[in-house]
């Protein structure tokens, strides 16, 4: 388990990715930065974006576009495990969050384990 506090970054674009993530308690927004590096983004700007109302959608001044935002029960991330891609989407906490981190090897464990999963 692992506590995030609001704009703090959780992985960048770009990474490897090493884990997935469940969201036991929080909101946790998965953005694309743009041409921007993440640690030169207005966070603060993109975490005050609505998912709901940003149709279609909305940048912040810095490039940075707002692609979901995920709540409790959530989960994000695993995308690149499941295509052994790097990550195509930054993440970052939105409000205070309480994460649950799956390794990566522990991910190929579980599809190993329930090949129904694993084709879905």
């Amino acid at each position: 388990n692992s506590i995030v506090v609001p704009a703090e970054l959780i992985f960048k674009k770009g990474a490897v990715g090493d884990a997935m993530y469940f969201i036991a308690r929080g909101e946790i927004v998965i953005y694309n930065p743009g041409t921007a590096d993440d640690a030169e983004l207005d966070l603060n700007r993109l975490l005050c974006l609505s998912y709901e109302v940003v149709m279609p959608l909305e940048q912040t001044s810095d490039g940075a576009v707002l692609l979901s935002v995920e709540r409790d029960g959530g989960y994000f991330g695993e995308r690149a495990l499941l295509l052994g891609a790097p990550r195509a989407a930054s993440a970052a906490a939105r409000t205070f969050a309480e994460l649950l981190r799956l390794p990566s090897e522990d991910f190929k464990g579980v599809l190993k384990q329930h090949p129904a999963f694993a084709a879905e």
